[in-house]
């Protein structure tokens, strides 16, 4: 019983067995055509938004493992961070100073506990920026 070959298998046998021009052309080494895929791949993604400050590579340049491929201006970021370590050391001595003021009876428990609260969440706010 014969068996019946898609359409799309002989096009592609056609296409593969077809002469080639250049070889028609008379040319030693026929052209070969491929298509490439690399071995490993990455993508790249950041999770804050910012604008990129450098890009030290060209498209298609090799890199090693760790090597600077895109810098951010973190100017936001680190100003973040100085606001929240202000913060942090404002909340330290005020608490400091709420223990002292506890031990002499001139503030009650609340007033320490209060600035203990604060205390934590200046703590948190930094770990956070």
């Amino acid at each position: 019983m014969p068996r019946i070959v898609p359409a799309a298998l002989w096009a592609c046998a056609f296409l593969f067995l077809a002469p080639r021009p250049e070889a028609a052309a008379g040319t030693a080494e026929p052209a070969i055509r491929a298509q490439l895929t690399a071995r490993r791949s990455a993508v790249i993604s950041a999770e804050v938004s910012s604008r990129v400050r450098q890009l030290p590579l060209q498209e298609g340049a090799r890199f090693a493992a760790g090597e600077l491929l895109v810098a951010f201006d973190d100017s936001l970021q680190r100003a973040q961070m100085e606001r929240a370590q202000a913060v942090l050391n404002a909340a330290q001595r005020t608490f400091a100073a709420n223990q002292r003021l506890f031990a002499l009876k001139s503030i009650g428990q609340i007033e320490l506990d209060l600035s203990e609260a604060e205390l934590a969440k200046a703590r948190a706010e930094l770990s956070y920026a």
